[in-house]
C-alpha cells in the first residue's frame, strides 16, 4: 500500500548495487519516505534486515531524528536495547498485513483463537474425512462462499462455505433450521457452526446451530488486547473485497 513505481525503482536500483547489509544501510541508500518504510517494516519486508518490527520503527523514527555523519548515522545499540521493544504480536502481523496487503501472510485470523475453540471441541476441515457420517461436529471458519439456488422440492437452502487454517467446509442449512440461524449466517462472515457430517463424495456439513464467532469472542473468547484484530479492520478486509 502506498509503494509508487519510483520508489520501487529505488529500492531495486539500490539492491542491484549491493546487497543491503542493515535497516540503516537500506534507509540511507533508498531514500524512501516515512510512510513508505513504516508499511515496509509494518508487513515483514524487511524482516531479512531485523525481525523485530517495533524495533525498526524506533530506529526509522531515531534515524529521522538524528543529523548524518559522514553521510551515514553513527549509531551502535547494544543488544539489550532491542529488548526493550516486544516484538509484534500474531494479531499485530495479521492486522498490518490485512490493513496494507489485503491479505495475511503470518497466518490464518482463526489462529488466534486456536486454543479456545480446540477447548470447544472444533474439527479442522482436514480431518472431517476421518469421521462416521451422521457424526455431530464443532467448526468454525471465514465465509467464503454463501448462495440459495432454486431445489427441486421448493424449500429454501442455504449452502456455504466456511475457509479454516486447513481447507474449506462446505456445509448445507436446511428451513428448519433457517429461523433460529438464517440472520446469523447471512450477517455473519467469520463463524462457529454446529452440525451432523453426511459423505456424499466429500464431507460436508448439515448445520444445526450457528453463532457469529466475533460476537463470541468479545463475550467468551476474550484476548488480551494485543491479540486482537480492530473488528473495523476485519469488516472492511470482508466487506471490502480483499478476500
Amino acid at each position: 500500500k502506498h509503494m509508487s513505481q519510483r520508489a520501487l525503482h529505488s529500492i531495486l536500483k539500490a539492491r542491484k548495487e549491493k546487497k543491503f547489509s542493515s535497516f540503516i544501510d537500506f534507509y540511507y541508500r533508498t531514500h524512501l519516505d516515512r510512510r513508505i518504510l513504516e508499511n515496509l517494516i509494518r508487513v515483514g519486508a524487511l524482516d531479512n534486515l531485523e525481525r523485530n518490527r517495533k524495533y525498526l520503527l524506533w530506529l526509522l523514527f531515531v534515524l529521522r531524528r538524528r543529523p548524518r555523519q559522514g553521510g551515514q548515522l553513527a549509531l551502535e545499540l547494544k543488544d539489550k536495547q532491542k529488548e526493550l521493544f516486544a516484538p509484534f504480536s500474531l494479531a499485530e502481523r495479521i492486522q498490518a498485513e490485512l490493513e496494507l496487503l489485503g491479505f495475511e501472510l503470518s497466518g490464518h485470523p482463526l489462529q488466534l483463537w486456536q486454543k479456545s475453540l480446540k477447548e470447544l471441541g472444533v474439527i479442522q476441515s482436514a480431518d472431517l474425512s476421518q469421521l462416521p457420517e451422521g457424526a455431530l461436529v464443532r467448526v468454525a471458519g471465514i465465509k467464503v462462499v454463501q448462495h440459495t439456488p432454486p431445489t427441486r422440492s421448493g424449500q429454501r437452502v442455504i449452502f456455504l462455505t466456511l475457509e479454516d487454517a486447513q481447507g474449506l467446509i462446505d456445509m448445507a442449512v436446511f428451513e428448519s433450521v433457517q429461523k433460529d440461524y438464517a440472520r446469523t449466517i447471512f450477517e455473519g462472515w467469520l463463524l462457529f457452526m454446529e452440525g451432523r457430517i453426511a459423505k456424499r463424495g466429500k464431507a460436508s456439513l448439515v448445520v444445526s446451530r450457528a453463532w457469529n464467532l466475533l460476537e463470541m469472542a468479545e463475550e467468551e473468547l476474550s484476548l488480551p488486547k494485543g491479540e486482537r484484530i480492530s473488528p473495523s479492520l476485519a469488516q472492511r478486509w470482508y466487506h471490502g473485497g480483499w478476500r
